[in-house]
């Protein structure tokens, strides 16, 4: 089974511009979440999932740098981007995750990985509960999944693929509520601590990490 992960990410934030691009300790957002999501076990690609290549050349750019392909199509439908992406590439299943999640935990995904080809699973998420914190977000789904919730043209992703089509729905074990506060989205103030941490703890800022994920699995599946 091919496993690959679509890295979802355009430029054109409202709320925060161009967060992908923006640094963390010298390193781009969505670099650095590419060089975590090469520690996950059993993946064979990972494919930057964007919108219009004149709109997101820059982020495009980037991602060449760490040697990953790259999918450009609809701006604002993420179901057709997808899609398509997957036409082009082929995968027997997605994992999908989005780009402003620096903190991702391979070791989740891998967890999610061992669920999902343990059992028939049309798609694994652990988004559907808010019982995970912002920032640990991912969805595993199969090609053929996608394709149906594609042509029956529906507006919501996620969502709609439980409503529509999903034959069986999987979630991931709830989240230690002591451990939300450790893991977020990208925003400004974040970013800043994250920044601060890098400096004040090179080389050990990614080992850090690691070991806070370890914690964080071990109290979740032990």
């Amino acid at each position: 089974m091919k496993n690959y992960i679509f890295l979802q990410a355009r430029i054109g934030s409202k709320r925060l511009p161009n967060k992908a691009l923006l640094k963390i300790a010298g390193h781009s957002v969505i670099g650095f979440i590419i060089e975590r999501l090469k520690n996950i076990q059993d993946i064979e690609k990972i494919v930057l999932v964007t919108g219009p290549e004149i709109l997101n050349k820059k982020l495009i750019n980037e991602v060449k740098n760490f040697e990953i392909d790259y999918y450009y199509g609809n701006q604002e439908n993420i179901l057709d981007r997808f899609y398509n992406a997957s036409l082009i590439f082929k995968p027997d299943r997605i994992i999908r995750v989005t780009g402003d999640c620096p903190l991702i935990d391979p070791k989740t995904i891998e967890k999610g990985l061992q669920i999902f080809n343990s059992n028939n699973f049309d798609i694994l998420s652990n988004v559907k509960k808010r019982t995970y914190p912002d920032g640990l977000d991912f969805e595993i789904m199969t090609c053929d999944i996608l394709e149906k919730t594609w042509y029956n043209k529906m507006n919501e992703f996620v969502n709609k693929l439980k409503e529509g089509f999903g034959n069986i729905w999987k979630e991931m074990a709830p989240f230690v509520a002591e451990m939300k506060k450790l893991w977020y989205e990208v925003k400004p103030a974040f970013l800043g601590m994250l920044e601060k941490m890098a400096d004040a703890l090179k080389p050990f800022f990614t080992k850090m990490l690691d070991y806070i994920a370890d914690y964080a699995n071990s109290q979740l599946y032990n």
